[in-house]
């Protein structure tokens, strides 16, 4: 960083030396979630300019002290090689947590009415009738449904813009 010739100065970086190994994500981990991160644990990463599926890592240390001011755990993950990583980029960890069941849908078979989120259910006649429900978080194509349908139920994917409440509907496999 410093041209030849240049004088030194005390606090004043003069150069830069990065390492061929390989390298690690440092992320900090909330409190509540330490405890389910052990070292050896597999982890997604996610790294702004970086296809995600081209991305993994493995825990290699979880520093034991949390830090007083922020109630956070620094966690160190070695990242598997990849031309497209260079030291300092910035990114973000993935961590599985714990499974719950859920029920999930297509997001193409929910219909906005106003801010209301809504689909279409067949009866056991094959007549349409519209629901109220509370999606949950996003998965792919798919959309987590919190309340409003039951598992087993019958959706009508793709309505469109059409009004299909009242009509029969026939269902396809």
């Amino acid at each position: 960083m410093a041209d030849p010739g240049t004088m030194a100065a005390p606090g004043v970086p003069l150069l830069q030396v990065d390492s061929n190994s390989p390298l690690q994500l440092q992320a900090t981990i909330d409190e509540s979630a330490i405890g389910s991160i052990r070292k050896g644990m597999k982890t997604s990463i996610v790294i702004d300019g970086v296809p995600k599926d081209e991305l993994s890592g493995t825990v290699a240390e979880v520093v034991p002290a949390a830090d007083p001011s922020s109630h956070s755990f620094l966690v160190k993950i070695d990242l598997a090689p990849s031309t497209q990583l260079h030291a300092g980029m910035y990114g973000s960890a993935e961590f599985a947590t714990g499974t719950h069941q859920a029920i999930l849908m297509p997001r193409s078979a929910v219909v906005l009415r106003g801010s209301l989120s809504c689909i279409y259910v067949l009866d056991a006649n094959g007549i349409a009738q519209l629901r109220s429900i509370t999606l949950g978080a996003p998965q792919g194509e798919m959309v987590e449904v919190l309340s409003g349908v039951s598992a087993g139920e019958k959706l009508v994917d793709l309505p469109g813009d059409r009004d299909l409440a009242g009509k029969r509907i026939e269902a396809q496999p």
